[in-house]
């Protein structure tokens, strides 16, 4: 749905370094905690989820059993395992530093894609994002 691809701008703009214009997250995507997506693959800067991966990261956040993220999920072509779980939002360690940063609102899973030494600052990013659907009931 194109009116959810403007969250990804506001994640990677609300992650921006002070006194920078780099950010600390990288790519971002909204999906449904029914597993469907809510952003478009094709928008810049979004990461891309097979229909399988939406599933599954959905199903972990929806029963809050995330037995499947520490043996690690499939995010695009890379597997991805748990490694902190922050509150509400979790990360996720993929391969070469990099890692992706999750958080859930009512009805959808927020994710960022981020380095390992910028995951706290991705995550208060990513929660601000989080929060503001949530406060909007979404």
């Amino acid at each position: 749905m194109p009116g959810w691809n403007a969250f990804i701008d506001s994640l990677i703009a609300y992650s921006l370094y002070e006194n920078d214009r780099r950010s600390f997250i990288k790519r971002g995507c909204l999906i449904g905690l029914d597993g469907l997506k809510w952003t478009e693959d094709s928008y810049p800067n979004s990461i891309a989820l097979t229909y399988n991966q939406c599933q599954v990261i959905a199903e972990c956040f929806r029963t809050k059993d995330f037995a499947q993220m520490y043996e690690g999920v499939q995010i695009e072509s890379h597997l991805y395992r748990l490694i902190e779980k922050q509150d509400a939002a979790v990360y996720c360690q993929g391969p070469f530093g990099y890692g992706v940063v999750m958080q859930n609102s009512h009805q959808g899973v927020v994710m960022g894609t981020c380095s390992e030494k910028d995951k706290y600052e991705a995550i208060e990013a990513l929660s601000y994002i989080a929060t503001y659907l949530q406060t909007c009931g979404c």
